[in-house]
């Protein structure tokens, strides 16, 4: 690291270098949630999702919000390398999803739970 870099970037690098496992299993956590409930969608349907998917979508909320406030320690603009940041956000997206879907089936709005569906079955997996 070179001196001239600001303490607070090479704090991040260090905290990044400490946490990065971390970070990667919450990744993979995100897109097994995200695969699973996919696979629901496929086989049961916007009327039986919520029956069938075991975690509930309460205990998948609950997870994904621990998960991106990890993500969250490692802002994409800190140091984090390219691909990093687009893993990140990528997460983070995939996260927003389903909470949108999570929503339209409270709701009972199946237009935009089928439009969150679309999103996430078309979202670049990394």
């Amino acid at each position: 690291m070179s001196e001239q870099q600001p303490q607070a970037i090479q704090e991040q690098e260090a905290l990044w270098d400490t946490n990065k496992d971390e970070v990667e299993h919450a990744w993979g956590d995100v897109f097994k949630i995200v695969n699973t409930v996919l696979d629901h969608d496929e086989r049961f349907g916007f009327k039986l999702i919520e029956r069938s998917i075991n975690p509930s979508f309460n205990d998948i909320s609950l997870s994904l919000k621990m998960m991106e406030a990890l993500l969250d320690v490692f802002p994409v603009d800190s140091g984090v390398d390219y691909s990093t940041s687009r893993m990140i956000l990528n997460a983070k997206q995939q996260i927003n999803l389903i909470e949108q879907v999570v929503t339209a089936i409270k709701y009972g709005k199946q237009d935009d739970y089928e439009q969150a569906m679309s999103k996430l079955r078309n979202q670049a997996q990394f």
